[in-house]
């Protein structure tokens, strides 16, 4: 047990150390642009209300199989992490590297993992909740709400949220254009897991593409519109349960 609550603290201390801006709400956002996938159809701009958009783009996006890279950046201090979300309909990870040292946050169908793995050594894992049950609050990175549950959230209740279109960001090489919106909770938003307040860009086919809230900013910098590896879907090493899993 001693052993367990050692790795333990090194795992939650490093995706602390990595996302300061994010860990009680998500936030978000390294290199050169990567192919955005020749074989992708294009998808169709929503019409509508600045609601009804988001809901279209955030419909699209839970449906969406990608890998991209994002620029990190804490609003009140020098903190700063690439962000690497691997993701399906079905499954994601996220890799927050800085510093050499890799926090890792996983969810497939077996439930939720989460390792680190710095350089040179071996990853170390643990399995912190099932299928269908909330990661640990300890386990939580809070930046792979953007790229989920508020996905999902906004898909079905945006007209419960104070939405406004804001100045849309030009495509930029092989990233595509990001349409955005403030999102803000209103009265009939829900008080338990809502969306949190702040700017949200997305491309045509739901993809985040630049997210900003008081904490801090994720900005993208490669997407390639392909389905991750499956290898890449499961945990890099043998992962240990926590208590009560």
């Amino acid at each position: 047990m001693q052993v367990y609550r050692r790795a333990r603290l090194v795992v939650v201390r490093k995706f602390r150390r990595s996302i300061p801006l994010v860990l009680a709400i998500a936030t978000a956002a390294a290199l050169g642009a990567c192919s955005s996938g020749s074989g992708a159809t294009p998808s169709p701009t929503p019409t509508g209300s600045a609601a009804e958009q988001v809901a279209s783009l955030a419909r699209a996006g839970t449906a969406a199989y990608y890998t991209a890279q994002y620029a990190l950046q804490s609003a009140t201090a020098a903190n700063s992490a690439t962000v690497t979300i691997r993701r399906t309909p079905a499954a994601y990870r996220v890799d927050i590297v800085t510093k050499g040292s890799d926090a890792i946050l996983l969810r497939n169908k077996a439930g939720a993992y989460s390792c680190e793995r710095k350089t040179g050594k071996k990853a170390t894992c643990f399995y912190v909740a099932r299928e269908g049950k909330p990661i640990p609050p300890a386990f939580d990175a809070g930046v792979q709400k953007v790229f989920g549950t508020y996905l999902a959230l906004l898909s079905t209740s945006a007209q419960l949220y104070d939405v406004a279109a804001v100045e849309s960001r030009p495509a930029v090489g092989a990233l595509p254009e990001g349409r955005c919106f403030s999102v803000t909770p209103g009265a009939s938003s829900p008080t338990q897991n809502a969306v949190a307040a702040g700017t949200y860009c997305f491309s045509n086919n739901g993809i985040p593409m630049h997210v900003v809230f008081p904490s801090g900013t994720l900005d993208i910098r490669s997407l390639a519109l392909e389905t991750p590896a499956p290898v890449l879907l499961l945990p890099p090493a043998r992962a240990t349960p926590i208590p009560g899993v």
